[in-house]
């Protein structure tokens, strides 16, 4: 049986702990009715207010009644519910309510230290009012989230809308605003790009299991109270349904290890001066290497020349050598010739002469040129080694900041410069590293 992790995160009030309530029901029962007939399935105790149907305000609570095939586990922070569902499992890890407009980054690390023992999370939920969606404090939750999570982990967000009755389940306000939060935090870092679309936003409303519990204390409802509750409930499943489809499909991502984040953090801190002194090289050297590249280049294109050359002096020397033996031939007949009887008689001397000039004079080209060839070659070897050198050297800082960049904002801008070996990307890293420094 597959066991799917959810992380519940959210302001005070905003419903988590009934939402838990409220799908364990919804998935039990198809419809009110049914539930009104059973037992109303209590995981997390609840206490509210109603009005009842003499429009009296009534206080009302329930105990935790599971039974023995769901299981809660708590801890210091978090309360852990296994869920079975479907032929799955659903762990749904409970929060404390957050106060953004408070300092409560140490809240968030305790939370996130007590969830390692499941080192891998299939959806982070952020659960977020329908109708009344504070940009500041919503904005400050995903931060204090992100401060504790890999970037990637943006994939596997979530989020639903509760109080769905009062926008009858189209929550268009609440979106535009989480579209505008999302933003502004990508403005800002621009690594963290969170995904919005149809599959990652759900709806729901927890009133229908509120006035589940209200039947069970034998409070009445308004005919309206009623009436909405059939459609609460209906709407409610719809998306929990939805929802846990989509969970099934999310690929889990691991959660980092109890302090490596702040370890990596003063990692790149203490060490940015060394960085800093390693990339300016490094930019250097580019500059270099580009050139060296450049240079490379022609001296490949001389070196082909040269070869060029070098099979014409062959051919020249092939056609020397035939002279020669066309004059070995001549011998004979010089032989048999009365020089006497000629004013100026050719001699093989002549012909020697001219052919062995002509061939110590190749010889002497062929000689040079083969010197230059293999000069050129250690030339191009050693520079193809300093560019060789200076990429590893490259690849050696962007695998170190790489490990970085997922809970660094600075790692992350110097990896995406470093990968791109730009000039003038670097150089905006190098700025950003010397103010660290003066930070």
């Amino acid at each position: 049986m597959t066991v799917f992790n959810l992380l519940l995160l959210g302001e005070r009030g905003v419903g988590k702990t009934t939402f838990i309530n409220s799908l364990i029901n919804y998935f039990r029962y198809d419809n009110i009715d049914t539930a009104v007939m059973s037992t109303a399935i209590v995981a997390a105790p609840i206490s509210f207010s109603i009005i009842n149907a003499n429009n009296k305000d009534v206080s009302l609570s329930l105990n935790a009644n599971i039974d023995g095939i769901y299981n809660v586990k708590t801890n210091t922070r978090t309360k852990e519910y296994l869920v079975p569902i479907n032929g799955h499992q659903l762990r749904l890890i409970d929060t404390p309510g957050f106060d953004m407009s408070k300092h409560e980054q140490n809240q968030f690390k305790n939370i996130f230290q007590q969830l390692g023992d499941l080192q891998e999370l299939h959806a982070v939920c952020f659960f977020l009012r329908s109708s009344d969606l504070q940009l500041v404090s919503v904005g400050n939750l995903i931060r204090q989230t992100m401060a504790n999570l890999d970037v990637a982990a943006v994939k596997n967000f979530i989020f639903i809308f509760t109080e769905g009755r009062k926008v009858t389940f189209y929550p268009t306000v609440a979106k535009s605003d989480l579209r505008k939060i999302v933003h502004t935090i990508k403005s800002t870092s621009p690594q963290i790009n969170i995904p919005l679309h149809n599959d990652n936003m759900y709806c729901v409303d927890n009133e229908a299991f509120v006035h589940l519990v209200a039947y069970k204390c034998g409070t009445s409802l308004s005919p309206k109270d009623t009436c909405y509750t059939e459609y609460s409930w209906k709407s409610s499943l719809k998306e929990c349904k939805r929802l846990l489809d989509y969970v099934s499909k999310l690929k889990p991502f691991q959660l980092p290890v109890d302090g490596a984040v702040e370890a990596i953090q003063t990692l790149l801190k203490e060490n940015s001066p060394r960085l800093l002194d390693i990339i300016e090289s490094n930019s250097q050297n580019l500059e270099k290497c580009e050139k060296l590249v450049e240079d490379s280049k022609a001296v490949c294109q001389l070196v082909e020349a040269m070869k060029r050359s070098i099979e014409q002096h062959e051919g020249q020397s092939r056609q020397a050598n035939d002279y020669r033996k066309q004059n070995e031939d001549n011998r004979v007949t010089y032989a048999n010739i009365d020089f006497s009887k000629n004013a100026a008689p050719l001699t093989e001397h002549h012909v020697d002469s001219d052919i062995k000039t002509n061939l110590k004079k190749t010889a002497i080209i062929l000689k040079k040129h083969k010197e230059f060839i293999t000069d050129a070659h250690k030339v191009v070897d050693a520079q193809q080694e300093e560019i060789r050198k200076t990429l590893e050297n490259f690849a050696t800082i962007a695998t170190f900041l790489e490990k970085c960049r997922l809970y660094d904002n600075l790692g992350e801008e110097i990896a995406s410069a470093l990968s791109s070996t730009r000039k003038n990307e670097i150089d905006r890293v190098i700025k950003m590293l010397k103010a660290l420094q003066l930070g």
